[in-house]
């Protein structure tokens, strides 16, 4: 039955469900854990002054652009299945020495763990985030990537659903206080590295996809990415494809930012209390999580496969403009939380799944550097411009939507017709031109995949 049901979400094949499972598992775990975190961060947020809150974003990219050439260091020497449960062990220890410093007598330890909570999961969340999806992509082909990254998406969502429920839960408790959501939150986190190792030796067990010579899927997680530790961000001068991706993810943050600061000053004239404003933005989590867990069900992958991946891009800025109107229109507790669930379910269910396929056609080294300085330092960077844009132009901001919404879409078709060139020009002598079959090794002119002849389109 339960088969079934994630076949009708995606055509789950022969030889995938395990990697399948252990892959949806930790993602499940990392978003649950993540999502027990969050509302207490958030709600810590909403307490700073306006200066201060503004200071946190450019300290946080700050921090980030100091942690990506650490992570870039590390996977030219660390062999890609250690470089991600040693990200994870760094976000928990981060939680632990929070949530205890958070436990302190005195204000000041107090004071100083809500700031470090706020700049270290800001930083190191995308870290979990880039490096899940890295290594989703490092074991996915394309065209699995498109049938079961849907699949996965939702299991993370079903992890974020029950993280912010959690929250909720353990704000509402009187006893233990939210403080403790960032505890249970490092307990998740830790069991994703296990998990992590079983996961990724899953993906290696799946048998050859039909187009696993695309994007050079070297199955042996043994060997470090290798090459030079700021490859990252040649590798996005470089590439259209890299440069597009960057871009689109630019808009991301930069639209979540204006709308993240007219949530604190929601939530301030609402004169929430920590515990209050906790328990409304979990709930909030809850219902964007359901919204997004109903769309990835029953869309996700009909809606990519009808639309192709550029579409899917296109509902995000959509979605994301739409929303920044209405809250620079009508500001208020209801009309922020339609916009936040209407913006990120949008995001999680349809763009970031999509967006999470254009690494699949691209090299582990453009994965493992140049994904990670995109996922965290350009999301960051984009953080700050939008603190300056909401300080300076906080009562012009339905002027920018239009060229914001224009733009943005642009850059989304231009990405989807990107990824389709550069599968149309992968090496005609690893591929085959009529279903994409890796034909390495196969000394035939018939493909075992299609049984066409490859030597008529010129294929040795």
């Amino acid at each position: 039955m339960i088969r079934n049901l994630i076949n009708k979400v995606g055509d789950v094949r022969q030889g995938e469900w395990r990697a399948l499972a252990w892959s949806a598992l930790l993602f499940f775990l990392i978003l649950a854990g993540y999502y027990l975190v969050r509302p207490v961060r958030d709600a810590i947020a909403a307490e700073f002054p306006r200066d201060v809150l503004g200071d946190l974003f450019w300290i946080t990219l700050g921090a980030t652009l100091i942690a990506n050439p650490i992570l870039a260091l590390l996977a030219v020497y660390i062999p890609r299945r250690i470089l991600v449960p040693i990200a994870y062990s760094a976000f928990v220890a981060l939680l632990t020495i929070v949530f205890v410093a958070m436990r302190a007598p005195d204000e000041p330890t107090r004071l100083l763990a809500g700031r470090t909570l706020y700049i270290g999961v800001s930083v190191l969340n995308l870290f979990l985030m880039t490096l899940f999806w890295a290594l989703m992509a490092d074991g996915y082909s394309l065209s699995r990537s498109k049938r079961l990254f849907g699949i996965i998406a939702a299991a993370g969502t079903l992890g974020a659903v029950a993280g912010a429920f959690l929250s909720q839960q353990i704000a509402s408790n009187e006893t233990l206080g939210s403080e403790f959501s960032i505890l249970a939150g490092a307990v998740l986190i830790a069991l994703t590295i296990p998990v992590s190792f079983i996961a990724r030796r899953a993906m290696s067990d799946m048998p050859p996809a039909p187009d696993e010579a695309l994007g050079n899927h070297d199955t042996d997680a043994r060997k470090p990415v290798g090459g030079h530790f700021l490859a990252g961000f040649a590798a996005i001068a470089r590439s259209p494809l890299l440069a597009g991706i960057a871009l689109y993810l630019f808009f991301i943050p930069f639209a979540q930012t204006l709308v993240y600061f007219q949530q604190v000053d929601v939530i301030k004239a609402a004169e929430l209390t920590r515990e209050d404003a906790t328990k409304y933005l979990a709930s909030v989590d809850v219902w964007v999580n359901t919204a997004a867990l109903v769309i990835q069900l029953f869309l996700t992958s009909r809606i990519i496969k009808w639309i192709t991946v550029g579409g899917a891009l296109v509902t995000l800025p959509v979605a994301s403009c739409a929303g920044v109107a209405a809250l620079a229109y009508a500001p208020s507790l209801t009309t922020l939380a339609v916009v936040r669930v209407a913006q990120r379910a949008v995001n999680y269910a349809l763009a970031r799944p999509a967006r999470e396929t254009l690494f699949t056609v691209v090299s582990p080294e453009e994965r493992f550097k140049a994904k990670p300085v995109i996922d965290t330092f350009i999301y960051r960077a984009a953080d700050g411009v939008g603190e300056r844009a909401d300080k300076s132009l906080a009562d012009y901001l339905l002027y920018l939507v239009p060229p914001m919404l224009i733009i943005w879409s642009a850059i989304a078709v231009t990405l989807g017709a990107l990824q389709r060139r550069r599968v149309r020009e992968a090496a005609p002598h690893q591929l085959c031109p009529n279903c994409r079959y890796d034909m390495r090794g196969i000394t035939s002119d018939i493909c075992p995949e299609c049984g066409k002849s490859t030597a008529i389109s010129g294929v040795p």
